[in-house]
């Protein structure tokens, strides 16, 4: 019998960076699982986490974010064969504002005068 390889060769850069997607996806998933370990820790003992972990975490999860969301619109673009358009979020607005990362933290958040 005769193997029939349903892969195309043309698809292969296409497929690397499905792959690519799928690593950055299950990054995701682990900085996720890590913040909220930290952050139940952090609850049950209040002071345990810094403030500046605590943004160091929020601003490396905004990259990762950020570094997706730029995957899947390039990938997306090159299946449909249409420029990229980011229709969601400016690539500097944060995930979360201010206010709610200090009632996360239980900080009281800085006001603009």
């Amino acid at each position: 019998m005769i193997a029939l390889e349903r892969r195309q060769a043309a698809n292969a850069a296409l497929r690397q960076k499905i792959d690519q997607i799928q690593a950055e996806n299950q990054t995701i998933k682990s900085a996720m699982e890590e913040l909220e370990v930290r952050l139940i820790a952090s609850a049950r003992q209040p002071g345990s986490w810094s403030m500046a972990d605590s943004q160091h975490a929020l601003s490396r999860l905004q990259a990762l974010y950020k570094l997706q969301r730029t995957s899947v619109l390039e990938t997306q673009a090159e299946i449909t064969g249409q420029a990229a358009v980011e229709t969601r979020l400016p690539s500097n607005a944060p995930l979360i504002s201010a206010d709610e990362l200090a009632a996360l933290m239980q900080v009281p958040p800085e006001r603009d005068i």
